[in-house]
């Protein structure tokens, strides 16, 4: 088997959970971590994630206007396109004529 290879030797590994030197207390001795402030934090969050949607709603709006004008001008321009080659189909024959003479 091949031996390790620290890429960075001067770096010590990240303590894992096995690790009995790394267990302790971590409950916080009684308080929420972060501090009183959670509540507050959360409701920050929260107001947040209630922007977002709306703004995610609004660019879900407008990209269904943003498509349905697409969809206009690509049948528009198939409509234009047909009137072009039908025009062309029918009056080939008299431009054949004009450029032999």
């Amino acid at each position: 088997m091949p031996d390790v290879v620290q890429l960075f030797p001067d770096r010590q590994p990240a303590p894992h959970s096995s690790d009995r030197t790394f267990r302790g207390d971590h409950t916080g001795g009684g308080t929420p971590p972060g501090g009183d402030d959670v509540d507050a934090r959360v409701a920050k969050l929260e107001t947040h994630a209630e922007y977002m949607r709306r703004d995610l709603d609004e660019i879900r709006g407008d990209v269904k206007i943003i498509k349905n004008r697409l969809n206009y001008i690509a049948g528009a321009a198939a409509v234009i396109a047909l009137i072009l080659a039908w025009i062309a189909n029918n009056r080939f024959e008299q431009v054949v004529e004009l450029l032999a003479k």
